[in-house]
């Protein structure tokens, strides 16, 4: 079974990330036709992402 793991950029917050991995999950099973393929997530930009100073 083939993974893929959507990493952001530093200045993605959970709202647009979470639209972001919707997209590309359902991309990838119905486009691409690949049900057989895991999207897992890897939200880091609330806790260690950039801030403004």
């Amino acid at each position: 079974m083939t993974t893929v793991i959507f990493v952001h950029g530093t200045g993605v917050r959970k709202l647009t990330y979470e639209e972001t991995f919707e997209i590309i999950k359902e991309k990838i099973k119905v486009e691409y036709k690949r049900p057989d393929v895991t999207v897992e997530s890897c939200l880091w930009g609330d806790e260690f992402g950039a801030t403004l100073a």
